[in-house]
């Protein structure tokens, strides 16, 4: 029944045909059960049946909502609204960036008002005006509407075009926890940067202090699910509420009153949004396998649990969280009791749970982390096992901090250090192995190789409890995954041996390479992030970067810089004189000083030969062409002010092939480009991403044979366009894209170029 009504609620909020085929196949499922006087497929049936129709009760109401037609327009328009959503604040090397969900209570747009209690995602650059902004607050500003991904129930994205205007605060009982909650920020306000930003995520999912490199290494390590609101928060919490209760003599309901207060605390204390009911929904069941309700037995909470939280809320369905959640919470109640039965033999019991907790969970959701990101991590096992011990003790302490930050300061300034010196430990374990070889390893995100690993993941936690009976086995089989994470995975025909141009795998952002020797490279944008980047130079044997040409100053083409600079000898640095002359260009030109990197600006006609490879820049833009841009907000005059650069690659046999980069160009953009006189090419790096913005007649004149998107997987502008990718394959071109394959490369004479992924 729990699976029918996810499966329901997913194809409900589709709307359309999707919620069409799900009412057709909840009725058959009643026929069915009716037919054979079955009360299984009956409840299925009803199940089915329900979740289409409360899905598509809420997936019409936005689709019918005036503001969905005003975000597909792109309009502007001024909002007022409450914050309903804790703000998320992205520190990076560039800028910041903040988000958080708000309640829309009133929109103006095209000389009419609306109004609506439908959700939208704010975000802006940040700023102290926006720093300052909590939940609960009412605000007024002027945004840029655009359409949301619908893996939840939003009605557009709102792009800030200024500082808010802060209309009232909160009420009192979130002005009494957003006390609570910066009262534990200032317990450990005195703490190294990386604790300091850690304990508040551990505790309460507050993640504003993470820097971007700090994230990278979590996400590589398998560790993120630690700085987000989760069941085993709410575990760990109780664990030792019933400690501390029995310690001071509580029994029966008066134990039971303290748990249930925990709970109310904690979903209170995380701010009660649905990820925070989803975690405390799952913390309960895992924490209730730990008892009697084990493998089937436990199953029964689980399904439980899933169908209210998919009825409450239809949106939860399409959630990539909620699913990892299940998942995890069903690999904790079907596997964890039995290993820790078998671990306990001849470890000490807690911390024999603690570890068969961290690996149920770890295999239960491999295969659907594989699918969402398209890696493995070999790392991320004992990545997790190293710090688990170090994340009860963090999150308790934390706990304690906040609970004591308000009427007792100083008192919760002990426990938030010592809370620190926990999370300084997680982040030493982060940062050792996510330099590791193993710890990013590309995994094709298609079926075959998706059951492959589902059946590996199966085998292996048939085959635990006998290898965890003795320490040995189980020290073997540690010193083995060392082995294999610090060796470094083995991809059999990759790179290919003879491989000309390559479109790195980072995710949203553009990072190519043209191969200028064995170990060198010339390389165009560097991605958004160190950590992907350099995962692709390390794929690929480069060690050496002698020009690094920059586009632009969008973060999503030079955010991975130190990637670069701390892998590669790195000679000459291209950059753009067009900029948005804020934080981003004062940390490209800061970075490149500290790495003693020669920094030199473009102009149009530079050339630049290095060894293999010759670098033309066909257009460097004028600072006159770009009236506006921010660091937050890319503008079309910034993305047409992307230098344009021909390289030229000449292979061992004399055979060159040439590939032309032209940034995020838009159509103004790529129509200069044409009047100036496109050169003819062989591979075409598709600009901005593939979006829908293009100049047919440019691409067309390239000539290319090979175009190369370099995209972000499900990303939330819809890139690449189909329309884009349809014009590229009229003029005759073969499209790759990095979401689909992962890194991409170019091989063999120009006359029959092979193409090969790592993927």
């Amino acid at each position: 029944m729990a699976l029918g009504a996810w499966a329901g609620a997913w194809l409900g909020t589709g709307w359309g045909w999707p919620a069409g085929a799900g009412a057709v196949l909840g009725a058959a499922a009643m026929v069915a059960g009716w037919a054979r006087r079955s009360w299984l497929w009956g409840a299925v049936g009803v199940a089915v049946l329900g979740g289409v129709l409360l899905g598509g009760a809420r997936a019409w109401q936005l689709a019918a909502s005036p503001v969905t037609g005003l975000a597909e327009a792109g309009s502007v328009a001024v909002v007022e609204g409450v914050v309903t959503g804790e703000p998320a604040e992205r520190v990076g090397a560039w800028g910041t960036t903040w988000s958080a969900r708000v309640r829309l209570e009133t929109l103006q747009a095209r000389g009419q008002q609306w109004k609506t209690g439908q959700e939208a995602l704010l975000s802006s650059g940040g700023g102290e005006r926006w720093s300052a902004i909590v939940v609960g607050m009412r605000l007024r500003v002027t945004v840029r509407l655009a359409p949301p991904q619908r893996s939840d129930e939003l009605v557009a994205v709102a792009r800030a075009r200024g500082d808010p205007e802060i209309l009232a605060g909160p009420s009192p009982p979130l002005a009494v926890i957003e006390r609570v909650r910066a009262g534990l920020r200032q317990s450990v306000a005195e703490l190294a940067p990386e604790a300091r930003a850690l304990v508040p995520a551990l505790v309460v999912g507050d993640t504003r202090g993470l820097d971007d490199d700090l994230s990278a290494a979590f996400r590589a390590t398998g560790l993120t699910h630690l700085t987000a609101v989760s069941g085993a928060n709410l575990t760990l919490l109780l664990a030792f509420l019933g400690v501390a209760s029995r310690w001071v003599g509580l029994r029966g309901w008066w134990l039971r009153g303290a748990s249930a207060a925990g709970i109310v605390a904690f979903v209170a204390l995380c701010r009660g949004e649905p990820s925070v009911v989803r975690a405390a929904a799952m913390g309960l069941v895992a924490l209730a396998s730990l008892g009697r309700a084990r493998g089937r037995a436990g199953m029964r909470p689980l399904s439980v649990a899933v169908t209210m939280l998919v009825v409450t809320d239809p949106w939860m369905s399409r959630s990539w969280g909620f699913a990892l959640s299940v998942l995890a919470t069903g690999g904790i109640v079907w596997w964890s009791g039995r290993w820790a039965d078998r671990l306990a033999a001849w470890l000490w019991r807690p911390a024999a749970e603690a570890l068969t907790i961290t690996m149920a969970a770890q295999l239960a959701t491999q295969p659907a982390i594989a699918a969402l990101s398209g890696q493995v991590s070999l790392v991320s096992l004992p990545a997790n096992l190293v710090a688990g011990p170090l994340v009860g003790p963090a999150t308790v302490l934390g706990f304690l901090a906040a609970g004591l930050a308000v009427p007792m300061p100083a008192l919760a300034a002990v426990f938030g250090w010592a809370a620190g010196w926990c999370a300084l430990g997680i982040v030493h374990v982060a940062r050792i192995l996510a330099a590791a070889p193993g710890a990013q390893m590309s995994w094709p995100a298609g079926g075959g190789s998706l059951a492959v690993l589902t059946l590996a993941c199966v085998w292996m936690a048939v085959a635990l409890p006998r290898l965890l009976a003795t320490g040995r086995r189980a020290v073997t089989i540690l010193l083995a995954l060392a082995v294999v994470a610090l060796v470094g995975p083995v991809h059999p025909g990759w790179p290919p041996g003879d491989w000309r141009v390559a479109a790195c795998d980072v995710g949203q952002g553009d990072a190519f390479l043209i191969r200028a020797g064995p170990r060198a490279a010339v390389m165009v944008d560097t991605g958004p992030e160190p950590a992907l980047v350099d995962a692709c130079l390390r794929s690929l044997g480069i060690a050496e970067v002698p020009v690094l040409v920059l586009t632009h100053d969008h973060a999503d083409h030079i955010g991975g810089l130190d990637g670069v600079l701390s892998r590669t000898v790195a000679g000459i640095v291209l950059v753009n004189e067009v900029g948005s002359g804020g934080a981003a260009r004062r940390a490209i030109a800061a970075t490149l000083d500290d790495a003693g990197v020669e920094r030199r600006t473009a102009a149009t006609g530079d050339v630049l030969s290095v060894g293999a490879v010759t670098v033309q820049v066909v257009d460097a833009p004028s600072p006159a062409l770009t009236a506006s841009g921010s660091d937050d907000e890319e503008s079309a005059d910034e993305n047409d002010a992307s230098l344009a650069v021909l390289i030229r690659q000449t292979d061992g046999t004399g055979t060159t092939l040439a590939m032309l980069c032209a940034g995020d160009r838009e159509p103004a953009g790529q129509a200069r480009l044409l009047a100036r006189g496109v050169p003819k090419v062989d591979v075409l790096a598709v600009p901005h991403h593939g979006s829908r913005r293009q100049h047919a007649p440019y691409l067309a004149t390239t000539g290319a044979r090979v175009a190369l998107i370099s995209v972000g997987e499900d990303n939330p502008y819809g890139h690449p366009a189909r329309s884009t990718v349809a014009t590229l394959e009229n003029a005759g071109m073969r499209v790759f894209r990095t979401d689909l394959g992962g890194t991409v490369a170019v091989s063999g004479p120009v006359d029959r170029l092979t193409v090969a992924s790592a993927g």
